[in-house]
């Protein structure tokens, strides 16, 4: 089983910003400023119409 990943602009909102969102089977954005990946966070989640603050709102949630 092969699975895509798409990412889209806006990769920021200002100069400097590294953010990017990520569509895999739900939408993420996650701030990849920091060079070591194990510190790249998740800043928001987009599901069905619906935005979260985490993976951990989203699976409450459902």
């Amino acid at each position: 089983m092969r699975t895509e990943t798409v990412d889209s602009a806006p990769h920021g909102v200002q100069s400097g910003d590294r953010s990017t969102w990520f569509g895999l089977y739900y939408n993420i954005r996650k701030d990849h400023k920091a060079l070591d990946p194990a510190q790249w966070t998740i800043q928001k989640v987009f599901f069905q119409g619906c935005y979260y603050e985490s993976l951990a709102q989203l699976e409450a949630q459902f």
